[in-house]
């Protein structure tokens, strides 16, 4: 919780802070339910509700889940990822923001953001997305 609230704090501080044109809600990468039992937490989930302390965004914890266990992408080619991460999201009901969002901690390859954004983006054309990541990794995946 103390990394979540430091990491929260500079990501605020250096990118939101003085924004106006604000996102109506923040998605944290959704965990499948498994893995969430297994970890019992979701560190996007945690920086999240982080950032939303400091910015008043809401956090929208139910907008999406993630429907399809998949295996960690650590372990993955590149081509791997993106089959296993195929349909691997979902909407719990409609989609009634025009700006969202999305948190994830670390992005590596873009797959796991892409095949969300894919998801939201089915559900509403017009929909704004950001994407928000504390980290990138410049570790180039296996291929």
């Amino acid at each position: 919780m103390l990394c979540a609230k430091a990491l929260a704090e500079q990501f605020y501080r250096l990118t939101l802070f003085a924004r106006q044109d604000l996102p109506e809600a923040i998605l944290p990468m959704p965990l499948h339910a498994s893995r969430y039992m297994r970890r019992r937490y979701n560190q996007a989930g945690e920086i999240a509700g982080q950032l939303s302390r400091l910015s008043h965004i809401p956090v929208d914890h139910h907008l999406c889940r993630r429907s399809k266990a998949t295996l960690p992408q650590t372990e993955l080619t590149g081509a791997q990822r993106r089959h296993n991460l195929r349909d691997a999201f979902c909407l719990n009901g409609p989609l009634p923001y025009r700006h969202i969002a999305v948190l994830d901690d670390v992005i590596t390859t873009g797959t796991t953001i892409s095949s969300l954004c894919h998801t939201l983006r089915c559900a509403r054309v017009d929909l704004h997305i950001e994407v928000w990541c504390i980290a990138i990794s410049l570790k180039s995946p296996l291929e």
